[in-house]
């Protein structure tokens, strides 16, 4: 059911940000963690915060689709929400929107980082940096203090939407699903011009690189995995 649910709000959101396009906030002069490409709820997310996830999910489909296909994903192919590449950006927005949900509520419940999560989140960032191609890092291109900004978020946001689980008896998806249905979501010029038209992983890539995952990635509720493009 909550599967359902995730993948009807993200072909929402796909159909309905179609249309957006730039706005004042979109500045080309601004550096990457000062441009904003998704606002939502009036909270911005910038450039470089939604590329790393928009490119990683892409990377994470090209591994999963040369694994089992074996043969690499046509980001023009048609899906029902449009195009593969659509497809993807939508599970990305919807993520994205879902993280500032939970995250805008951190005060509200006191949700911090202890000393042991920031010490994971160190790692995770040291982990990136060292163990992400090189094509993936530059597609992406963003600081290891940003980085930490957006995994220290990441990680507050799960947090909170924890403890939520519990206090709604399991009817969290529907607290989500009222706040993405009554929630002002602006997406710039930016965000539509991160396309996935130039392949981050080919096949040779993953025979030749030793730092990627290579193994089929499980299928989870925010799972950006595009399952059947055919």
């Amino acid at each position: 059911m909550r599967k359902l649910l995730f993948f009807t709000i993200c072909i929402g959101l796909v159909m309905g940000l179609t249309g957006c396009g730039c706005s004042s906030k979109d500045d080309t002069k601004l550096s990457d963690d000062k441009r904003v490409a998704i606002t939502v709820d009036g909270h911005d997310v910038y450039l470089d915060e939604a590329r790393y996830y928009a490119y990683s999910a892409q990377a994470t489909n090209e591994v999963y689709y040369i694994a089992n296909e074996p043969r690499e994903i046509d980001w023009n192919q048609k899906v029902e929400s449009g195009t593969a590449q659509n497809a993807i950006k939508g599970e990305v927005l919807d993520s994205i929107c879902r993280r500032e949900c939970f995250y805008d509520k951190r005060e509200e419940y006191n949700v911090k980082l202890d000393s042991d999560e920031k010490k994971e989140v160190e790692k995770n960032v040291k982990n990136y940096f060292s163990q992400t191609s090189e094509k993936l890092k530059n597609k992406i291109n963003i600081s290891k203090k940003r980085l930490g900004e957006v995994f220290t978020k990441d990680m507050i946001a799960t947090k909170v939407e924890d403890i939520m689980e519990v206090e709604t008896k399991g009817l969290v998806g529907d607290y989500y699903k009222d706040f993405i249905d009554n929630a002002s979501v602006n997406c710039e010029k930016c965000w539509s011009d991160i396309n996935f038209q130039q392949h981050i992983l080919s096949k040779k890539d993953m025979e030749a690189e030793t730092g990627l995952a290579t193994e089929v990635p499980e299928d989870t509720e925010e799972d950006t995995t595009l399952e059947s493009v055919e």
